[in-house]
């Protein structure tokens, strides 16, 4: 689990994780706050989760996910996808070149054709 968080990125480090970003302390100290507060004082993610400890469901726990993983990827997405778009920006411009080029190669011949008529005439 350490190596598999540590490899995303440099930054991420595993220890920083349980004893910073996701202290396993807090989370014994809210499931106690939870236990204890009342039921018609609970706000509607603290009674979720009550009903889900009820239930020893531990979905409401982050496994193997953290906040700062979840931000890193959705930032690297992100990069990924306008290099995406940079991608087609110069397929288009590449494209655009060649039709420029082809209209160029056009107007050149009848600028020839328009030339030696005009000479003929003379």
């Amino acid at each position: 689990e350490k190596s598999a968080y540590e490899e995303i990125h440099p930054s991420f480090v595993f220890e920083k994780l349980n004893n910073e970003e996701q202290d396993m302390w807090n989370y014994v100290f809210f499931v106690s706050y939870v236990n204890r507060k009342k039921t018609n004082e609970l706000t509607g993610a603290e009674s979720m989760i009550k009903d889900k400890m009820r239930e020893k469901d531990i979905t409401w726990l982050p496994t193997k996910n953290s906040y700062a993983k979840q931000e890193f990827l959705k930032k690297r997405n992100a990069s990924a996808s306008s290099e995406v778009s940079l991608d087609d920006l110069q397929r288009q411009v590449e494209d655009l070149q060649d039709q420029l080029v082809k209209k160029l190669e056009v107007i050149s011949k009848s600028l020839a054709v328009h030339q030696s008529t005009t000479k003929a005439l003379m």
